[in-house]
């Protein structure tokens, strides 16, 4: 029996789907806010420090 994926889990797909989208809009050209971007890279440190530890299911 196969459990249901977790948020986590859900959240890292999204953003593996999305990450050149989400690259894409960073770019120095488009003018984004350095408190957009850092707010971005702090989602993701937040992310990585709560799966430390977490196995992969390969």
């Amino acid at each position: 029996m196969e459990l249901p994926p977790s948020h986590q889990e859900v959240a890292a797909s999204t953003h593996e789907r999305h990450w050149d989208g989400i690259a894409a809009y960073c770019r120095p050209e488009n003018e984004v806010s350095l408190g957009f971007v850092e707010g971005l890279n702090n989602k993701i440190r937040v992310i990585q420090r709560r799966a430390y530890g977490l196995r992969d299911e390969e």
